[in-house]
């Protein structure tokens, strides 16, 4: 999987690079918050390896319904970490254009923000493929089967090798 000739072809490839070859260059930067590229590929592997041992596989679509931020940026190059399939969401979707793009896209997971999490559960029930839905911060629905914060991800097992 870490092939030199990959360098440059995919962004979490060009992630995992950038975090060897330039460390503590910043990577992300939105507002006064800033990230390195170690921080970000640090991110990126905790991330994909919670939704690995979620059970999201190669192929699973994940959504990101979620303003410009590091979690975003985060959310698709993890995707792309784990061959599973990105796509964004618009966050001023209402419901039922949201249903419309959820089970378009069979989406197995949904990343968004807290103020957007209401809407998802609102159409949770409709969508069978939507196994998980990750909020970037705290919940404004409540903890549900399935819902879990970007934060505080699933830890890794111990004996399994990670991403």
């Amino acid at each position: 999987m870490d092939r030199e000739e990959d360098y440059g072809k995919t962004l979490h490839y060009a992630v995992e690079h950038n975090a060897r070859l330039v460390p503590d260059l910043l990577a992300v930067v939105w507002g006064d918050n800033r990230i390195t590229w170690l921080e970000l590929n640090r991110n990126v592997n905790r991330a994909a390896n919670a939704l690995l041992e979620m059970g999201v596989k190669e192929g699973d679509k994940v959504g990101a319904m979620l303003r410009n931020c590091n979690q975003f940026v985060e959310a698709f190059v993890t995707a792309g970490k784990i061959n599973s399939r990105p796509f964004n969401i618009n966050y001023r979707y209402k419901e039922e254009e949201l249903l419309y793009m959820l089970l378009n896209a069979d989406a197995a997971v949904v990343i968004c923000h807290p103020e957007y999490d209401e809407t998802v559960e609102a159409v949770r029930s409709r969508v069978p493929t939507l196994h998980h839905v990750i909020v970037c911060g705290e919940s404004r629905s409540g903890t549900r089967n399935g819902t879990i914060s970007w934060e505080d991800p699933i830890p890794h097992p111990p004996n399994r090798p990670g991403v």
